[in-house]
């Protein structure tokens, strides 16, 4: 890039490749001084004899800065990373360093208007300025007053991904490797042969050993299926198939850990204590929260681990199977509209790899 100034007051930015004009900045009142440009190219600093120190944005094409000072600058530059200023000025011999306050606290560098009219700054100096103006408060336009709380989603056509770290959710349909990795190894176990062995009465000599084992360990099993309750994301469910807010199930599904979630996710079917009720105001909320485009990746891994959990009971009920038929066309929807997004930034990534601009 090269900056010429020209005897009207006016920067003209050419392109010394294509030999072009591609920016010109108009605002300057007087005869510029020097000029400096950032070492990445973004930013053109200008000095001028109207006693005025701009800053344009390139990019923009925007006046981003301006302060006033007492004395006109002769000249000017940067340094290498950006972090000083040096000016020198009319009918003085000295050499003042600005440091760049965005190194410091957060600057909303905003385009400014083309009437903005910039207010005095002291030049730098070897002693802090103890007086007090009178009774006058210089306000720093630059500067971001109050607390900005974030949207929880900025538009409705974009996708918002979760705020979880992946350690929460990616993991999700992994769990049974990852136990079975992280599972010690026991030694060999001795086999506990009893004294006497059991036979079963009739006129063939038969050991029963092994079916009594058997019956012990369904009997077992039985009582376990007998005991197990109702789990809280059931007591959620219901409550939210009530008042048709599903926020208090997302909330309490991301305060689980990745175990925790794959237990509460296997107590919806009837074997864990649930019901297909429940099972089908699980796809309800995973319909709901498709819908609403937040929580993207985080709904993607609990849906994976549901299918994963209940994939055989899902195709045997006709419920069950009207209800992922709604769940398919509302992810096939969420995903073309998704996927056209990528495609339109890959087509423009690879225009800017290839063109010659």
């Amino acid at each position: 890039m090269l900056a010429v100034a020209l005897d009207d007051f006016t920067l003209n930015v050419l392109d010394i490749d294509t030999c072009s004009i591609v920016r010109i900045f108009v605002g300057h009142r007087n005869s510029i001084t020097d000029m400096a440009f950032r070492s990445d190219g973004r930013w053109l600093l200008t000095s001028s004899m109207d006693s005025t120190i701009r800053t344009w944005d390139l990019p923009l094409g925007k006046l981003v800065d301006s302060f006033l000072l007492d004395s006109p600058a002769t000249s000017l530059t940067l340094s290498v990373t950006c972090d000083y200023l040096a000016t020198t000025h009319v009918d003085d011999l000295g050499v003042y360093l600005w440091n760049n306050r965005t190194l410091f606290v957060h600057v909303s560098l905003q385009a400014l208007p083309d009437d903005f009219e910039p207010t005095v700054v002291a030049l730098p100096g070897t002693c802090i300025n103890t007086k007090e103006s009178d009774n006058e408060e210089i306000k720093d336009v630059y500067e971001f007053d109050g607390n900005f709380n974030s949207p929880d989603q900025i538009s409705s056509e974009l996708v918002t991904l979760s705020l979880l770290p992946q350690s929460r959710w990616k993991s999700l349909t992994n769990l049974e490797l990852i136990r079975k990795r992280n599972k010690p190894k026991e030694p060999p176990k001795l086999a506990q042969v009893p004294f006497f062995l059991p036979t079963l009465p009739g006129l063939e000599f038969k050991f029963a050993t092994s079916e009594l084992k058997d019956s012990s360990e369904a009997s077992r099993i039985l009582q376990i299926d007998a005991l197990a309750e109702t789990s809280e994301l059931c007591n959620y469910l219901s409550r939210a198939e009530e008042t048709r807010d599903y926020m208090p199930v997302l909330l309490f599904m991301k305060e689980l850990g990745p175990s925790a979630i794959d237990t509460q996710i296997r107590s919806l079917s009837p074997i864990g204590g649930g019901s297909v009720h429940m099972m089908i105001y699980f796809i309800q909320f995973l319909n709901s929260e498709l819908s609403s485009k937040q929580d993207y990746q985080l709904v993607q891994a609990y849906l994976g681990l549901f299918l994963k959990i209940h994939g055989e009971l899902l195709t045997k009920d006709s419920d069950l199977t009207g209800e992922l038929e709604t769940l398919q066309r509302i992810q096939t929807t969420a995903w073309k509209e998704l996927n056209k997004k990528f495609n339109q930034s890959a087509c423009i990534v690879n225009y800017l790899k290839n063109a010659t601009i």
